[in-house]
């Protein structure tokens, strides 16, 4: 990364100069910078930014104007390439007028100066007169990001505004135009943008900072049509620009011209834009069906018989197509389930070709994505294969989030066996997936193999001491959880096994509250055992009778009563309650109701409504929750979840059938939550020597209570307490 500096420029003592990260700011010490207004973007490109600069800091500087720039090279090629959003993309300098009559001035004298230079269109701007380099809009320009967004535009009477719509240039509706006489096409104008004198834009289906890609309607051949964009001067990396790739895909294509591939229409140039219109393919993209192609769904068997030959006709065709593909001499190198499509009749095509080269030729450039390791072993064909497996991974399961914390892919490939293994894969693609891995170096396949062997209790327990080994290496544990509930939760779980923490007196302010007793205070008081239940009676019986409290406020009532040796009637019309409210039904199965979903998980759904249900039970030496424990336990079977976490994951799921097992004696309860830790147990990675397990649905390790390790850990823990109480 090399530093950009202001070259050949002397300061005087008013102006101060303050250096980040990211930019550089000049501030002229006089002239305060507004909240908003008119303000100036520059755009440049990598061969004339440091001329620009120079010239734009002379200016800025004789007429006393702020500004900054990015500073380094890194930086400015990403704002100047295809991984910056359209909202940013080219924004090289930002010059803020402190008023009109200045914004305008500048604007002029930078016009000018800048005559000639070529750069990138910035979208949210207009460009002013006929620059290439030189835009403008009205916004916010002295303020912060407030939680992460951007800070919003005032009028004079206190209303706010967005201050970016999208990425096209709008005028607030408050702000007079200075330019009233340009013509500019806003982005509420319901006008149809004709492009080639052939081609009616219907909709934009993909944004980037390089280009868009639209849906249109062709004239002449009285068809849709994909239509994609590359902007002029946007790169892709130091040597290739989106242009090039684009019109690499075009030679590719019109090489290739297979039945399962976009056929090519047409290319033509617009505003130095470069355009490629393709066949438009009916059908959905992979990554828009991956609900569709669960591996993991409970399916009943002439169901899973009915999937498993239907994905494998799918995987087949992937295979036999790009081997097509690979027999031109073509390699593709960008796979991912966003660029495959799957019609009505389940017939698949390969779309999107910016990055495939020939085999005798260089690669043009390394793509990687979220769903396979960044280094990959393998080279040509087989590298796309590889490629191609971590793709099907990612459509079958979750097992690719694992690479946010292995990125080698040995987490996600094992976890993928072992799923594939129970489900009952077929056969013949898992020897496939075996053989095309064999060569790649970092793994070991006897140890990706899967064998499903009964686990003991020693077992269990040597697992249960490494979890906990782990823990006790944290410093200090975060109380605070995305509800106050959790937080509670986090506290109490810290508290019961003596793990150190910063937030001593997390609850102090709350339990001497007593005007805001909303109904998370007050449940959180009483789960603290801060206050009796019995003075808060009525606040219970509006939670229990009302048709719009959330059932999580149910089910802290009934953990309240448990635990207060609270009043059998108020529980058993806690229940009722809930069966009437709370409950629907899919295939005959009941499941707690969070609007339009349905959840098995602890604190949200059927697992811990169960574990309240056999608490109270065995307190009250009663069997009249039995059959109802029994049907609500058909909703929480599953052994594979998208969160691996205790209150609304898969660890909650094995807890409750840890009690299921413990209350009715009953083998199969034992073996669900056995294989439940198992397979949070496979999504663990080793951290400085030490066993640490992850959560998919998390982008760090978390190690709290309800979301993260310590609630995974309190579930073995216990799942072990019960077996032994069980015996």
């Amino acid at each position: 990364m090399s530093l950009i500096t202001l070259e050949n420029i002397t300061f005087y003592d008013d102006v101060t100069i303050k250096n980040t990260d990211c930019f550089t700011y000049i501030s002229m010490s006089e002239t305060a910078i507004p909240y908003q207004g008119w303000k100036i973007h520059i755009s440049a490109t990598l061969e004339n930014y440091q001329d620009i600069l120079t010239k734009t800091m002379s200016c800025c500087y004789e007429e006393h104007i702020s500004f900054k720039f990015i500073n380094n090279t890194k930086d400015l090629l990403d704002i100047f390439s295809k991984k910056s959003s359209p909202i940013e993309v080219g924004k090289f300098i930002t010059i803020y007028p402190e008023n009109d009559k200045k914004f305008l001035k500048i604007l002029e004298l930078l016009h000018n100066l800048l005559d000639g230079f070529q750069g990138i269109q910035i979208l949210t701007d207009h460009r002013y007169k006929n620059s290439n380099v030189l835009f403008y809009r009205y916004g916010v320009m002295n303020a912060t990001l407030i939680n992460g967004e951007r800070p919003l535009l005032k009028d004079l009477e206190g209303n706010t505004y967005p201050d970016i719509q999208g990425p096209y240039y709008e005028c607030p509706s408050f702000i007079e135009e200075l330019f009233p006489d340009k013509s500019y096409t806003s982005a509420h104008d319901n006008n149809e943008i004709k492009m080639n004198n052939r081609y009616i834009m219907k909709s934009i289906i993909h944004q980037t900072g390089s280009g868009n890609v639209y849906i249109a309607f062709d004239i002449l051949n009285e068809e849709n049509v994909i239509v994609k964009e590359a902007r002029k001067n946007v790169y892709i990396n130091e040597d290739i620009s989106a242009i090039d790739l684009l019109q690499n895909e075009y030679h590719t294509l019109s090489t290739l011209q297979k039945s399962f591939i976009p056929k090519v229409i047409d290319e033509f140039f617009d505003d130095e834009n470069y355009y490629l219109v393709e066949e438009y393919i009916r059908g959905e993209r992979l990554d828009c069906l991956k609900n569709k192609f669960n591996l993991l769904l409970s399916r009943p068997s002439i169901e899973h018989d009915l999937f498993c030959d239907n994905i494998s006709a799918i995987i087949t065709q992937m295979f036999e197509k790009l081997e097509l593909i690979h027999k031109e001499g073509i390699l593709l190198e960008d796979i991912s389930t966003s660029n495959m499509i799957l019609d009505s009749e389940d017939n698949l095509y390969f779309i999107d070709f910016e990055t495939a080269y020939s085999k005798k030729s260089d690669m043009l450039v390394e793509t990687t994505n979220n769903h396979y390791p960044s280094h990959i072993t393998s080279k040509f064909e087989k590298r796309d294969r590889i490629k191609l497996w971590y793709s099907i991974i990612d459509l079958l399961t979750n097992a690719t989030s694992l690479l946010k914390f292995d990125k080698s892919g040995f987490s996600t490939v094992k976890s993928f066996l072992k799923m594939s293994y129970e489900m009952n894969f077929p056969i013949h693609i898992i020897q496939l997936f075996l053989n095309d891995f064999n060569n790649e170096k970092q793994f070991d396949l006897s140890t990706l193999i899967s064998t499903l062997p009964n686990i003991n209790l020693e077992l269990l327990d040597f697992k249960r001491v490494q979890i906990l080994e782990t823990l006790l290496t944290v410093n200090s544990f975060e109380i605070p959880g995305t509800s106050l509930l959790d937080t509670v939760d986090n506290y109490l779980a810290v508290k019961y096994y003596d793990l150190p923490s910063s937030e001593n007196n997390l609850f102090d302010e709350i339990l001497q509250d007593k005007q805001n007793d909303n109904i998370e205070t007050v449940l959180a008081k009483l789960i603290l055992k801060k206050d009796s239940y019995k003075k808060h009676l009525d606040f219970l019986d509006k939670i229990i009778y009302s048709n719009n409290t959330n059932y999580k406020y149910k089910y802290r009532v009934l953990q309240i009563l448990n635990n207060h040796d609270g009043e059998e009637t108020l529980f058993r019309e806690t229940v009722k309650s809930i069966k009437i409210t709370d409950i629907s039904f899919e295939k005959g199965i009941p499941y707690i109701k969070l609007d339009q979903y349905l959840s098995p998980y602890l604190t949200n759904g059927n697992s811990g409504l169960i574990i309240e249900l056999i608490k109270f039970s065995l307190k009250h030496n009663t069997t009249e929750f039995d059959d109802f424990i029994k049907i609500l336990s058909l909703g929480i079977d599953h052994t594979y979840a998208k969160s691996t976490s205790l209150n609304t994951g898969l660890a909650g799921l094995g807890l409750a059938n840890a009690w299921l097992y413990f209350y009715f004696n009953d083998i199969k309860y034992l073996n669900i939550s056995v294989k439940i830790f198992n397979h949070i147990y496979d999504y663990s990675i080793y951290k400085a020597n030490k066993l640490v397990l992850i959560d998919p649905l998390q982008e760090k390790i978390n190690y709290s209570y309800a979301n993260g390790m310590l609630g995974q850990y309190y579930f073995i823990d216990h799942l072990l307490t019960l077996i032994k109480k069980g015996k």
